[in-house]
């Protein structure tokens, strides 16, 4: 008889639950862990089909549950959870099939790998593995995977039930996306799991960095349990959600207007094609898009000078302001080019700023934290063009001694650059010998 042909032997006497064959070609010195013909090893067969035994015996024959197969199981439609580790497959099997006494059987031997299955199981949505596995493991002792989070991105109900029920920690952050469970689910709108996790005692206002479960529906736009989650939370973080949901709503609303969307896109990636069809089809040219810019913004920050020239002559307005969250909020085109990689390598950044003043853009126009295009010029580091970028706005006229809300001048900003950057001496003289003072 063949090697081969004693391997498959093996998981002949296996899958006839033989206990003496398979104890009797362990002792020949016969692997135990021989695959299939599908590439299935034989200790994944023994725990689907829950021979705790011949499980048990494969493991103390020295079965590694944490090597790959040969080669990918075949046919099998992801009947495993898609591992391919015979550990994890193993547990999979056993799961899905209820068989209790294999999972304890496989936890004694391999527990650092049932944190993963557990929160797969979850993703795939597998409430019956689910429920096997809660009888054997202690749910907390693998926070770090996240299966309740992931019960809630699937908005199964009766998962989150169900680990509630198991006594899982409600407010453990994932270590990756720093997620609470309550986070997921205010984030996908499902009103039953955010109350079901609420009553379970989850912290309404638990925040991670500048977010929270209100500020996640708001940001997505989840009106039904933003409007469960208001009254809960403090004042101050309600006027933080208001101002977000404002804005996410307005995003929606702007994301269903698919011509716009596709214009401004078009821009962003340089499709010129896109652009004239759209001007041809006399699309709002000055449309702000779901991305809170216009097409002329995304073109001067790509430094997409024929694009730019293409959208001005078709009458788009420099001076429309972006509705970007954060430092961007409230530029303009102008202020785009000056503060954008165009300004640091582009040679054609002098050409751009003055086609758009040529086109009327205001060179002395504010952002909301009130820096002009120069100071936006200053603030980015020292490149050459970057300097060349300043120059052609202190020749074209713009006010030198404007301050922003900070209080702040161009020169303020340049002389601190100077201070880590010996290069930006040349822009501090450049502006003091066009006369700006402090």
């Amino acid at each position: 008889m063949s090697e081969d042909s004693k391997g498959q032997g093996l998981i002949a006497a296996i899958r006839q639950r033989d206990i003496e064959q398979v104890c009797a070609l362990l002792d020949a010195g016969f692997s135990p862990d021989t695959w299939d013909e599908r590439n299935i090893p034989g200790l994944v067969i023994a725990a689907k089909e829950g021979y705790t035994e011949i499980v048990e015996i494969l493991l103390v024959a020295g079965a590694n549950f944490s090597i790959l197969g040969i080669e990918e199981p075949q046919g099998i439609k992801n009947e495993f959870g898609g591992y391919r580790r015979s550990g994890a497959m193993a547990i999979w099997a056993a799961a899905t099939s209820g068989h209790l006494n294999v999972i304890k059987t496989l936890k004694s031997a391999m527990p650092e790998m049932f944190g993963d299955v557990l929160s797969s199981v979850c993703e795939r949505g597998c409430l019956k593995a689910l429920h096997t596995l809660l009888a054997v493991i202690d749910v907390n002792s693998y926070p770090a995977y996240g299966p309740l989070q992931a019960a809630c991105q699937q908005g199964r109900l009766d998962m989150v039930h169900a680990l509630v029920n198991a006594g899982i920690d409600l407010n453990q952050t994932d270590i990756i996306t720093e997620e609470t469970p309550l986070t997921v689910a205010a984030s996908q709108g499902n009103l039953d799991i955010v109350k079901a996790l609420v009553v379970a005692g989850a912290l309404v206002d638990q925040w991670m960095g500048d977010s929270s479960p209100l500020i996640c529906a708001a940001y997505c736009g989840r009106l039904e349990v933003f409007n469960y989650l208001l009254p809960l939370v403090p004042k101050e973080t309600q006027r933080y959600a208001k101002s977000t949901l404002h804005k996410a709503l307005k995003r929606q609303k702007r994301q269903k207007n698919t011509n716009v969307e596709a214009f401004i896109e078009g821009a962003n990636l340089g499709q010129m094609d896109v652009i004239q069809w759209g001007i041809r089809r006399g699309i709002d040219i000055n449309a702000i898009g779901s991305r809170n810019q216009t097409a002329l913004m995304y073109a001067t920050f790509s430094g997409l000078l024929e694009m730019v020239k293409v959208l001005l002559e078709a009458g788009a307005d420099p001076d429309i302001q972006s509705d970007d969250d954060g430092s961007d909020e409230g530029t303009t085109a102008l202020m785009k080019v000056a503060s954008s990689y165009t300004c640091h390598f582009a040679e054609n950044a002098q050409e751009m700023i003055r086609l758009l003043v040529t086109a009327g853009a205001d060179l002395n126009l504010q952002d909301n934290a009130g820096k002009t295009a120069l100071i936006h010029s200053v603030t980015q580091g020292y490149s050459v063009p970057m300097a060349k970028a300043t120059q052609e706005l202190i020749t074209l006229g713009a006010d030198l001694n404007i301050r922003d809300n900070a209080s702040k001048t161009a020169l303020i900003y340049a002389q601190q650059q100077r201070q880590q950057h010996a290069s930006f001496a040349e822009i501090v003289e450049q502006l003091k010998m066009a006369g700006a003072t402090e």
